[in-house]
Order: C-alpha cells, then sequence, then structure tokens
C-alpha cells in the first residue's frame, strides 16, 4: 500500500484502498466448474477478453484545446494525469494536477503553462524526425532515379527492336519482285505499320 503524505496528513490513493487482483499466472490453486452458482470457465474466459478488448488502448485521450499533451502528460510530483485548464476565451492553457487536493484535501501538486511545454516537446520531435525525414528524402530520390534509368532502360529495349523489324520489313519490300503486285501491295503495308509502331516507340522512349 503506498501513503503518501502532505500538509501534514496522511491518505492513500482509490488503487491502495481496494487492494489489487493477480491476475491468473499468479494464482496458487485454481478449480475450475466447481461451484454451480457461478459462470463456468469458457464465459469466464470470453468475459476477460472481451473487457480487455473494451479498454482504451491508449493511457490518455486526448481532448479538444490547442494543448497538445492533453490526456498524456503526468506530474513529476505525485505522477498522476495532469489536467487542462483554458483562460482567456480558451486562448490560453495550463497543466493543472489537483488531484490530491480535490480528492484527499491534500496540497496541490503544480500547475504550468501549456505553451513552453509544448512548444519544447515540438522541438524534441521535430528533431527526432529530422534525420529519419532526410534519410527517407534522399531513399526516395534515389529510387525515383533507379525506376527512371530502369524505364529509359525498357523503352530503349523497344525502340531498338522496332528499328530491327523496320529494317526487316524494308529488306523484305525491296527484295520482293514487283511483277508480283499483290505480294508487294502486303509487305509495303506491313513495312508502313512497323514505321508507325517505331514512331510511336521512339516518342515514349523521349518522354
Amino acid at each position: 500500500m503506498a501513503i503518501h503524505s502532505g500538509g501534514g496528513r496522511s491518505y492513500t490513493t482509490p488503487r491502495d484502498t481496494i487492494g489489487s487482483i493477480r491476475v491468473s499466472e499468479q494464482w496458487a490453486v485454481m478449480r475450475r466448474d466447481c461451484w454451480p452458482a457461478y459462470i463456468d470457465w469458457d464465459t469466464y474466459t470470453r468475459n476477460q477478453e472481451q473487457m480487455a478488448a473494451n479498454r482504451a488502448k491508449h493511457d490518455g485521450v486526448p481532448r479538444g484545446g490547442p494543448a497538445l499533451l492533453g490526456g498524456i502528460i503526468r506530474c513529476g510530483q505525485c505522477g498522476r494525469r495532469m489536467s487542462v485548464g483554458y483562460h482567456n476565451n480558451g486562448r490560453e492553457a495550463r497543466y493543472l494536477c489537483w488531484q490530491l487536493a480535490t480528492i484527499f484535501g491534500g496540497p496541490r501538486c503544480q500547475s504550468a503553462s501549456a505553451q513552453p511545454i509544448d512548444s519544447f516537446v515540438t522541438d524534441l520531435i521535430l528533431a527526432s524526425l529530422a534525420p529519419s525525414a532526410i534519410e527517407v528524402s534522399l531513399q526516395l530520390a534515389e529510387d525515383i532515379e533507379i525506376e527512371h534509368a530502369a524505364r529509359q532502360r525498357h523503352w530503349a529495349q523497344r525502340l531498338e527492336w522496332a528499328r530491327y523489324e523496320t529494317s526487316l520489313a524494308r529488306r523484305r519490300y525491296e527484295a520482293v519482285d514487283p511483277e508480283n503486285r499483290l505480294v508487294a501491295r502486303t509487305l509495303e503495308r506491313d513495312w508502313e505499320a512497323v514505321l508507325a509502331c517505331r514512331a510511336g516507340v521512339a516518342d515514349r522512349a523521349r518522354t
């Protein structure tokens, strides 16, 4: 039991007064389903899982207002979560720790303006993120350059193949007997189609 003293008196916290409940791993003895008036073990397990899922996943819940650390800042003297008070129509915030005073009649721990604390924490966050942000930016630039080079190689290979197909179609057309007009017209259309394809590949390679 933790006992706090202040202002000439001693008092206990609510958690101390109700005691603590041991988790199942600390139980010395466990007998399941021996009392019919109680729920069975499977129901108990499901209830425990549901209650664990219903609990908040974070220690503090952000509230409305400009304070950066509302719901998560704790007092450096007693360790309790501090509340936030607003003044000047909500434009000025203060972090307050008056729980001992309001609940147990003890002394007020402390209060502090939120602006310098929030500015200090903001600077710490930005300083810790700056090296990572630079590293991410450099890695992103490198990835973009690698992707651009790979795309250029791809279209260069496509253009080389299109040139080969164009040269092959031209040689076939030039090698055909002019008297064989049907074959000549077919090879001419093939040559024109390959030329158009090469032009399209060349345009894509330049972008």
